[in-house]
């Protein structure tokens, strides 16, 4: 068969001082039974052995069976040649509590021999043997038979370190209880086994006392030979001390085939039968099963914790099952840190000789115990010596979580920009799970938020609860706990936050618009009246009085403790805080108040006058007297102070007013008077006087200069006409002109033609006549009822007289005007936002006038009410720009406003237009950016490969764009995660670290969240969060290792491996393995934990199954470094192993396992070149070793592989080929030096 291209077969040079110590010896020679005959086997494999020893099964692992037929043919001084037939067997059985066993012996004579006892007998036994000790064992048997019963009992003593292969003592009393008449009498048994030599062939001998019933005293020496482990000699001798005709100078002769380890075992057996006689014997042993080559299983009835605490959990709870097939000899139990330094141990060498131990342990922890992971070794031993390891793992974390915590504790999420997110500022340690909470004042949870495998990050908090709703306004605290998986826990608590989103408002009204100082003035004090506000939660207010300007005359403070003072109703009597009258001029009040909710409200009052001077103005007139006769007025020119409202007076001699002009606020109003009174009637010929009379807002009266006008008396036969304006409209029903005919002394009137035609084309489209009334009236229309055209008429009268003479006069030009002035009006933008940023601030209102010449604009609400108007005489301006705020300068509230525009022309027609909707909207737009990672691995591992970020707006309502994207640290864009028009309050995105391309990631480095925000009504805001770091790069690892070749042999030289480890990284470390390969790849021990050892790892050879690393190999290592953002990093290397030399008692070996062969071959140097080198240095060195032992002989064993695990392959062939390998091993040493006679 190919044997495989590898191993000496562990070559094993051993430097002889003393034998080497072989397993246990394989054979035992045989005692015969006092008596007759002797059944004890010529071999430790014959179940038979129980019959003289009840102890001696207790070393069985399997089942067996031993038969033996076999016939005496003694010839003796008192009879002829006789012949006895005999027959013995014995059956062994393990159980886990001892071995049992049975017996049957017995024999028969055709005819009586007198030597014997008798010329038949049979016994049958039964017993048990069991193992007391790791050496020791004892057995107790019961013998029936046809002369009564007895029972046995005996011992067996190990001592395994003496001779080659061990010795053993052991001693019986047999069949107590039979007398000396029996064939089977009690005898008492004792012996000494020795193995002397166990290559090339095992050589035992042995020595046996007997004395039967105390008859006799035998002495049976004893030898075997096994060749090979097959086939077995022995030889013994039975040598009566009292009866030399029982001695024979030839001895017992047995010869055994051992066709395997276990199975079929048949034996022949010749020996003398006194000193004449013969004894033949064939016997057959048959075992069935295999040994017992397994450890015992061991395993925890609960699971160990993954984490414990000495805080939490003091002690390491343990109920370990120890399970075997056969007895558990002894266990043990360590515990080791990271370091490999021993942190517990505890161990039972002799615990209960049974197949189930139950080991509880309960292991102190005490805070001593560094953080980190530590490895428990578990191992078990049974009584075959079968060993078993089983290594568990555990994290001992007693730190509790740490973090810090910092929110804001006031809070308004109502939509108005200001507060309506709360900060919460946390960061604590990198935990499984933290969990914030916010409840509310019962306790009751409204909000909960969660980070897995991360530490807590800072989030904003904007107001809602779990379902999305906006909480209700009330006392509320934000708690952060973690429990981590050793059950440390931590929590911290901030608060009281007060959530208070009651918009805040303020009414003031003003019982008048204007004072005075003077105090002849009804209006010496002015109230300021305040309603519709909110109290609770106001904490501080004050009330000024302002100019125009801004400038304070006068305060009101409040404060915390004098809140109940917040006047409802506020007189002031002009006086400023020095008790000074205040300045003339336009003045409001300005409140401020301040709530816990962090809410400032500033509302301003609508302006008022203060007046202390008297109205004042000048008049004159255009000529000093009026004549009817021509038919023209006077003009009366007015210069007016503008804080009155002004009416003039015209009045006679006895100062009775006989005319009066309302003025208002025209301060360049412009009368003309035709010399009609208030009654219509021509005033009287004579002198008068005119006045213009203001009064203020504030009742102070003052007037003009007076004009002296003389009216001249009508002259007789005289005619007019006098119309009762210059300009008129038809298009309003109450549009109309009225025609006065006057005359003095004219005589009596006949018939009159009344006639108005248009001046330029001379077409009457009115005419009357008929009896003479007091005034026409004209409508516009002709005599059909149909509207004129617009332009300028006259009237004309024609009156016939009695006396036939006609009289006629005609009226001024009269203006028809029914065309409207011409007005638009149009907005931009359709929404803005007067909150000071610059953008869309104000709104402009654009105005195309014409024809007009008084004009009125105003802002109005959605329901109509004013809040700003403008007045103009004559056309008002292109545009007009609003800012938002009312008449009082106060800003306007948030909502839908237009713009009115209302024309009026001389004529009386009046235009009325409003502008589109525009959109006032102050709100302060407010957002934060955050991500729930710092840092981030997108490698596809599936452990921190994306980083969410999380978008946070005070409110969307109104977004025109925006715009999230990721920049790196010149702010260059990345990526682009998203842009559009909608976005919801509380938005999230995914940012797995690729560019724009979604392909490429980008590099390793520092990236920042960014986003803008644009609104419809302008405003613009543009925000950053907090740098998120991209790390893919795994960590780069440095590891030296010394020294090399390393040789843990004990010899004081090279026995520890120094192994530094370190690694540089841009994250923290998270964990570590170094693993050493044995030759073939597989792992032979490793290290591991989850920070790099700070100081060099120290290690002796030895894995955890206390197995030595092999000589004269080529080991490699492999490091894995883990980052907390899973990227792992792994370097290899070379592990060299020099040539052990191991003490072992007086002897010293040397183990190589690396010298290579070709297949079925014994030439050292006939493989691949590198091979050869290889087996030439492995020489070298073995040869430079040898020589410092110069006084030690050197033994080379080698030991090829049984490829196919028979006993053929081994005994025809690996034999042969491992000599042959030895052999050259030795001539290669003797090459390089080393004395032949050294070697064997």
């Amino acid at each position: 068969m190919l044997k495989q291209n590898c191993l000496l077969g562990a070559f094993i040079i051993t430097l002889i001082v003393a034998p080497l110590f072989p397993q246990p010896f394989p054979s035992s020679t045989s005692l015969p039974l006092p008596g007759a005959y002797n059944p004890y086997p010529a071999s430790s494999e014959d179940a038979r052995q129980v019959l003289v020893n009840p102890a001696g099964a207790a070393g069985f692992e399997l089942p067996r069976y031993t038969l033996a037929l076999g016939g005496l043919f003694p010839k003796t001084t008192y009879s002829e040649m006789g012949a006895v037939a005999y027959i013995s067997g014995a059956a062994v059985y393990p159980l886990s509590f001892g071995v049992l066993w049975g017996g049957i012996e017995g024999h028969a004579s055709p005819k009586l021999i007198p030597e014997m006892k008798s010329d038949e007998g049979m016994s049958l036994s039964t017993g048990i043997s069991k193992r007391l000790g790791d050496t020791f064992y004892a057995g107790l048997g019961l013998t029936a038979f046809a002369w009564g019963m007895g029972f046995s009992l005996g011992f067996q003593q190990d001592f395994p370190n003496l001779g080659s292969g061990g010795s053993s003592l052991f001693g019986s009393i047999i069949n107590v209880g039979n007398g000396t008449e029996t064939p089977y009498p009690f005898t008492i048994v004792t012996g000494w086994k020795t193995l002397l030599f166990t290559n090339p062939v095992e050589i035992a001998g042995a020595l046996q006392l007997a004395s039967p019933a105390f008859q006799e005293f035998l002495i049976q020496p004893s030898g075997t030979i096994t060749l090979g482990n097959i086939l077995t000699l022995s030889l013994n001798w039975n040598l009566a001390l009292f009866n030399g005709e029982m001695n024979s100078l030839f001895p017992a002769i047995s010869l055994a085939l051992k066709w395997s380890e276990q199975g079929f075992i048949p034996r022949f057996r010749v020996q003398p039968v006194w000193s004449q006689g013969i004894g033949i014997e064939t016997a057959v042993t048959l075992s069935r099963g295999e040994k017992d080559r397994q450890g015992p299983a061991i395993e925890l009835a609960k699971p160990l914790e993954m984490v414990y605490s000495a805080k939490t959990r003091p002690f390491i709870n343990l109920d370990i099952l120890i399970k075997d097939d056969g007895p558990i000899k002894a266990w043990e139990l360590s515990i080791q840190d990271e370091q490999g330094l021993s942190r517990f141990t505890k161990s039972d060498p002799q615990p209960k000789n049974t197949a189930l131990v139950r080991v509880p342990i309960s292991i102190p922890l005490d805070t001593t115990w560094p953080d980190g992971e530590y490895r428990l070794f578990i191992s078990a031993q049974d009584i075959h010596g079968n060993e078993s390891t089983r290594t568990l793992s555990f994290n001992v974390d007693s730190t509790p979580p740490q973090a810090t915590l910092i929110a804001d504790t006031i809070f308004s999420p109502n939509g108005d920009g200001v507060r309506d997110l709360l900060k919460i500022l946390q960061s604590g340690t990198k935990e499984d799970l933290w969990t914030g909470t916010i409840q509310n004042k019962e306790g009751i949870p409204v909000r909960t938020y969660s980070w897995e495998v991360m530490s807590p990050p800072e989030f904003v908090w904007d107001g809602r609860d779990n379902t999305g709703t906006v909480v209700s306004d009330g006392t509320y605290t934000y708690t952060l706990s973690s429990i981590d998986m050793g059950g440390n826990s931590f929590t911290t608590t901030t608060g009281p936050i007060y959530v208070d989103a009651k918009p805040r408002r303020l009414q003031i009204s003003l019982s008048s618009g204007a004072m005075s100082t003077e105090p002849s003035s009804p209006f010496g004090t002015i109230q300021a009246r305040f309603s519709d506000y909110i109290i609770e939660g106001l904490t501080n207010w004050t009330i000024k009085l302002v100019n125009a300007h801004g400038d304070s005359f006068r305060s009101w403070l409040g404060s915390r403790d004098r809140l109940d003072q917040f006047p409802s109703i506020l007189q002031f009597n002009g006086l400023s805080d020095q008790k000074e009258p205040i300045p003339d001029g336009t003045y409001r009040f300005e409140v401020s108040m301040e709530y816990t909710n962090g809410d400032t409200l500033i509302q301003r009052s609508p302006f008022f006058t203060v007046q202390s001077q008297k109205p004042a103005g000048l008049v004159r007139a255009s000529r000093s007297s009026l004549s009817f006769n021509n038919n023209e007025g006077i003009t009366l020119y007015h210069d007016l102070s503008p804080e009155a409202e002004w009416r003039g007076f015209i009045r006679d001699a006895n100062q009775h007013i006989i005319k009066s002009f309302n003025l208002g606020r025209n301060t360049e109003a412009v009368v003309p008077w035709q010399g009609d009174t208030d009654s219509g009637q021509l005033a009287e010929a004579g002198t008068y006087s005119y006045v213009a009379e203001g009064i203020n807002s504030v009742g102070l009266t003052g007037r003009t200069n007076p004009i002296r006008i003389v009216v001249e008396p009508l002259q007789k036969g005289t005619l007019l006409l006098q119309s009762s304006a210059q300009m008129f409209s038809s298009r309003s029903g109450e549009g109309r002109v009225l025609f006065t005919p006057r005359y003095q002394d004219i005589g009596t009137i006949t018939n009159y033609q009344f006639t108005i035609r248009n001046t330029q084309s001379g077409a009457v489209v009115k005419e009357d006549t008929g009896t003479l009334p007091g005034t026409f009236n004209w409508d516009g229309r002709d005599s059909l009822g149909i509207l004129s055209p617009d332009g300028s008429y006259q009237a004309q009268l024609r009156l016939a007289l009695a006396k036939g003479s006609i009289l006629s006069a005609t009226s001024q030009p009269i203006i028809l005007d029914a065309t409207p002035p011409q007005a638009k009006v149009t907005a931009e933008p359709v929404i803005f936002s007067p909150n000071g940023d610059g953008k869309q601030d104000t709104a402009t209102f654009t105005i195309g006038a014409d024809g007009g010449t008084q004009w009125t604009g105003s802002v109005i609400t959605s329901d109509g009410r004013v809040i700003k108007s403008f007045n103009w005489k004559g056309n008002p301006p292109a545009s007009i720009i609003w800012d938002g705020t009312d008449d009082g300068n106060s800003p306007a509230p948030d909502g839908t406003y237009r713009f009115r525009l209302e024309g009026l022309d001389l004529a009386g027609n009046r235009t009325v237009v409003e502008s589109t909707p525009v959109t006032l909207d102050a709100r302060r737009p407010a957002a934060t950016i955050t991500s729930d990672l710092t840092a981030f691995s997108p490698n596809k591992d599936g452990f921190a490969d994306s980083v969410k970020i999380r978008l946070v707006s005070a409110f969307t309502d109104g977004l025109a764009h925006f715009i999230v994207e990721i920049r790196d640290r010149n702010g260059t864009r990345v990526r682009r995660l998203t842009e559009g028009t909608h976005l919801d309050q509380s938005a999230q995105f995914l940012w797995d670290g690729s560019l724009d391309d979604g392909l490429t990631i980008a590099l390793d480095g520092e990236y920042t969240p960014w986003a803008q925000l644009e609104y419809a009504k302008g405003d613009q805001i543009t925000l950053s969060g907090k740098a998120i770091r991209l790390d893919r790069t795994p960590p780069n690892i440095s590891i030296s290792l010394g020294p090399q070749p390393f040789s843990p042999d004990g010899d004081g030289v090279n026995d520890v491996l120094s192994i530094k480890l370190s690694a540089e990284d841009a994250s923290e470390i998270n964990g570590w393995k170094l693993s050493i390969l044995d030759p073939a790849g597989s792992i032979f021990t490793s290290f591991s934990g989850k920070t790099l050892p700070p100081e060099p790892i120290l290690w002796d050879g030895y894995n955890l199954n206390n197995e030595l690393i092999e000589a004269a190999q080529e080991y490699s290592y492999i490091v894995q470094v883990r980052d907390v953002l899973g990227n792992m990093a792994t370097k290899t290397g070379s592990l060299s192993t020099d040539v052990f030399v191991i003490k072992d008692g007086d002897r010293l070996k040397i183990r190589i396992s690396s010298i290579v062969f070709p297949p079925n071959s014994s030439n050292l140097f006939g493989m691949d070149n590198e091979t050869n080198q290889r087996n030439r240095a492995i020489l070298d060195r073995l040869a430079e070793v040898l020589k410092k032992y110069g006084s030690y002989r050197i033994r080379i064993e080698g030991h090829g592989v049984n490829l196919s695990g028979t006993e053929r392959e081994e005994r025809t062939e690996l034999e042969a080929l491992s000599l042959d390998r030895a052999r050259a091993v030795m001539a290669a040493l003797v090459e390089r030096g080393i004395e032949k006679n050294r070697l064997e």
